[in-house]
């Protein structure tokens, strides 16, 4: 049985883990985030080559397949017409806007494995597909994070330093098709467009933190004052597709 199937965990985000480094997981686990801009992830596929590492549409208006007709001014006859290539628009005021990635596993990620009294207990169920996918581009280490608290603190931490946020999981699209909503947040800036993504990437079950009104050029580190380090677990990432359990009260 899927914890989703149990009444009050239809939509329940379960676990936010941020995937990273050895060297980087004692800071996340005190409570610090890593911030880069959006311009920083576009860079980085074009910089490895690898998809999936990077996004080079993060941020941006992607738009596709799109009829045209060049028509000379004087005749009105059309000189040319076909089917343009891949359009990519880009706002600087949203490329420099830094983010914070993490990933969310809900209750559909995991499956119950036993059960006491008062909780069950469940471990992560997902394809093999999406867990090559994950060991390929993911960090080695799993920083494990419960997500209300996390969010608690998050929230603290910024209202005190009077810094714009937003948090929310990361929606996917498919890129492929030019959708009229996606197209006018954009053109309206609205602040969903950092929050979608094309549905290439909708194994990442991304969550994602934003400075909507910050704009950097280098990496900016927060130090969350409220963190709570008994929430925080740490293991392997392969340990925690295969072995790490969790308790989820009746």
């Amino acid at each position: 049985m899927k914890v989703s199937e149990i009444d009050g965990y239809e939509n329940f985000t379960l676990m936010l883990v941020k995937f990273t480094q050895p060297e980087f997981m004692d800071s996340i686990a005190n409570g610090q985030l890593f911030m880069n801009n959006i311009d920083y992830f576009v860079e980085l596929e074009n910089k490895t080559k690898v998809k999936g590492q990077g996004d080079k549409f993060d941020g941006a208006n992607v738009i596709r397949h799109t009829k045209f007709k060049l028509i000379d001014s004087e005749t009105k006859e059309v000189v040319l017409e076909g089917i343009s290539p891949e359009v990519i628009q880009r706002d600087y005021a949203i490329s420099k806007i830094p983010v914070y990635c993490m990933t969310a596993f809900k209750g559909n990620d995991f499956a119950v494995v036993d059960e006491t009294s008062d909780s069950y207990i469940a471990k992560l169920d997902i394809s093999e597909d999406v867990k090559e996918l994950m060991l390929s581009t993911f960090g080695s280490k799993a920083v494990i994070i419960n997500p209300f608290c996390f969010i608690k603190s998050v929230q603290k931490h910024f209202d005190d330093k009077q810094i714009d946020f937003y948090a929310q999981l990361v929606e996917y699209s498919d890129f492929n098709l030019n959708l009229e909503e996606r197209m006018l947040n954009y053109q309206n800036r609205n602040i969903t467009s950092i929050f979608t993504k094309d549905l290439f990437f909708e194994h990442q079950r991304e969550f994602r933190i934003a400075l909507y009104n910050t704009a950097i050029e280098e990496p900016l580190v927060i130090n969350l004052s409220t963190f709570e380090d008994s929430l925080v677990s740490c293991t392997d990432t392969l340990s925690l597709f295969n072995d790490f359990e969790i308790e989820i009260p009746k």
